[in-house]
């Protein structure tokens, strides 16, 4: 099995390491290069050799890879990118770039590997580099074995020392499942592990607007899931929609659907209910079956048993 390790800033280093223990970050790279090193959805571990050290300084489970805006990635993973706001954030990639760090770009595009179940050594549990890996610059990596050479070495000692800072994430996952969260902490912001990557790969495979609508506006964006994660439906693309706010609300509560044939279909419900709803089915542009958007990549368009389960069992026909 191969692994990956990846010259790492400091400064994204040092803000994520000081939010305790955390279940998914984003590992941007200022420029949206492809990254086809590691299998999606394998937990391919990618080590953060820390720029300008001879030492890996943790590591992260490689998920997936996607190309997003800033504003994008920032509406996905906020302060899990490695910065405290939008607008450090904008300079940290700004500066990457050599371009002015005082001008604000925001459709500027950055390329997004996605990690869960990070792990971020104190100074005293860092371990010393492979031997054999040749650091040619700021943005440069390579794959290596797990299983030989140095780099097999360098892996066993990461995974021995993250023994400690992955029960205290166990614990800090308990302690919010059990009661209210810790104020000031970084899970007051949180949904639950993974749904940040879900959005993120959402707002990839959509474009970044709303299936139905073709709304583009992030703030009113949701990831919506067709089979619900609590009954059983996974964090991927093809379980997921990415729909504006309010369809998100009667998709779930079954005042809408999406037929496996990819047409959107409002049910009499809404209007027997309550006495409205024209917005959605009665007037010039309504959204009553109207065919959703869909993604460029076949393996991410919605599964069509997904969307049966959520027509039979949720919609309210």
């Amino acid at each position: 099995m191969k692994g990956y390790w990846y010259p790492t800033d400091p400064e994204w280093f040092r803000f994520l390491r000081a939010q305790g223990a955390l279940d998914e970050v984003n590992f941007w790279r200022p420029h949206p290069r492809v990254f086809r090193a590691l299998q999606a959805g394998a937990g391919a571990p990618l080590l953060f050799k820390l720029r300008g050290h001879d030492v890996v300084g943790g590591f992260g489970c490689f998920e997936r890879y996607e190309e997003l805006s800033i504003l994008q990635a920032w509406d996905a993973f906020g302060t899990l990118n490695g910065a405290p706001d939008l607008e450090t954030l904008a300079r940290l990639i700004a500066t990457n770039r050599g371009l002015d760090p005082g001008e604000r770009r925001w459709e500027v595009r950055i390329g997004c590997i996605m990690l869960s179940n990070p792990v971020f050594f104190e100074n005293a549990d860092r371990v010393r580099r492979a031997g054999d890996w040749k650091v040619q610059g700021a943005q440069a990596g390579s794959s290596f074995d797990l299983d030989a050479g140095d780099g097999a070495r360098v892996w066993e000692e990461c995974r021995l020392r993250a023994v400690p800072y992955q029960a205290r994430r166990r614990e800090a996952r308990a302690r919010v499942a059990e009661g209210p969260r810790p104020a000031g902490t970084i899970y007051e912001r949180e949904s639950r592990p993974g749904q940040r990557i879900f959005k993120a790969a959402l707002l990839a495979a959509y474009g970044g607007a709303c299936a139905v609508t073709h709304e583009h506006s992030l703030p009113v964006l949701d990831a919506a899931h067709i089979r619900p994660y609590a009954e059983e439906g996974p964090d991927r693309v093809s379980n997921g929609l990415l729909l504006r706010t309010d369809l998100h609300r009667l998709f779930d509560d079954g005042f809408v659907t999406v037929t496996p044939g990819y047409e959107f279909e409002v049910s009499r419900a809404l209007k027997e209910r309550f006495d409205n709803g024209r917005t959605y089915y009665d007037l010039q542009g309504a959204l009553q079956g109207r065919r959703i958007r869909l993604p460029d990549r076949r393996e991410d368009w919605p599964d069509s048993e997904a969307l049966e389960w959520h027509s039979r069992e949720r919609f309210i026909a």
